[in-house]
């Protein structure tokens, strides 16, 4: 594919065929110490040796690990190992046959562009980017905050003395671990197409200085406030963010305002 395209995993054959040993390993462990063991065999093993994005998998692993170990309930773990984690690797495994035949394009600034991606494929990519199986950013060529993988979400929990970043990581996690179990549970319709457009408008058609100043429409009563966090102002507020140039700005990683959008996974 060329550089207007989304770079996916599938299209490494090599770097593919590692994935999908990896993928049934994920999905055959069904207690934590085998997880864990699995970070272990990923690490040392040479089946795995010179693999694309090792490392960011094994920051995804180790994490994991320690939040089913410290945050949920024995019960909760069990559910995760036995039909959550089947049911992600199942859905990143089927990524080939999803993507469409001229792939997923980028849609650049400056450029007024729309794609339609199936639900079900956008399940797999959300499933693909959760264990890692993505190029790093800086082999795509693009920026550093853009990657698709989920490690620089699941390194916050090994940052130390950072107690309210790991809560604010922890109900991410929560939030993102309901909308694959629901997928798992037969609760999440999959059919459908997600449209994502990017709409620009010519700087000839800004308006001006002159414009405003000839202009007899009445503007309503506008109160700014910039001192509250988003999500805590009062009704029929509109709250804007601009924190970050990218779509979702840091959700993925330490960011916090963007936790509602975590709700709404797919976009």
């Amino acid at each position: 594919m060329d550089d207007e395209s989304v770079s996916l995993p599938c299209y490494d054959r090599k770097r593919w065929q590692i994935l999908g040993r990896l993928f049934v390993l994920l999905a055959q462990c069904k207690r934590l110490s085998e997880l864990q063991q699995l970070a272990t065999l990923v690490k040392s093993s040479a089946s795995f040796a010179g693999m694309l994005g090792k490392e960011q998998l094994l920051v995804m692993l180790s994490n994991l690990c320690k939040c089913l170990q410290k945050h949920f309930p024995k019960k909760d773990c069990e559910m995760f190992l036995c039909k959550t984690l089947p049911s992600i690797t199942q859905l990143a495994s089927e990524l080939p046959k999803l993507v469409p035949p001229d792939g997923i394009p980028f849609l650049r600034q400056e450029r007024a562009q729309s794609v339609s991606l199936s639900r079900h494929l956008v399940a797999s990519l959300l499933a693909s980017g959760f264990l890692c199986a993505f190029s790093t950013p800086m082999e795509q060529g693009i920026r550093e905050d853009s990657g698709l993988n989920f490690d620089q979400f699941f390194a916050v929990f090994s940052w130390e003395d950072k107690d309210d970043h790991h809560a604010t990581q922890l109900m991410k996690l929560k939030s993102i671990l309901s909308y694959f179990n629901r997928i798992a549970n037969n609760q999440c319709d999959l059919d459908g197409l997600i449209t994502i457009s990017r709409n620009i408008v010519s700087h000839d058609q800004l308006p001006t200085i002159k414009d405003w100043e000839i202009s007899d429409c009445d503007l309503c009563s506008v109160a700014v406030k910039t001192t509250r966090e988003i999500g805590t102002d009062e009704a029929h507020a509109l709250q804007v963010i601009m924190a970050s140039r990218a779509i979702g700005s840091n959700m993925l990683q330490s960011g916090r305002t963007e936790i509602p959008g975590v709700g709404n996974l797919e976009m």
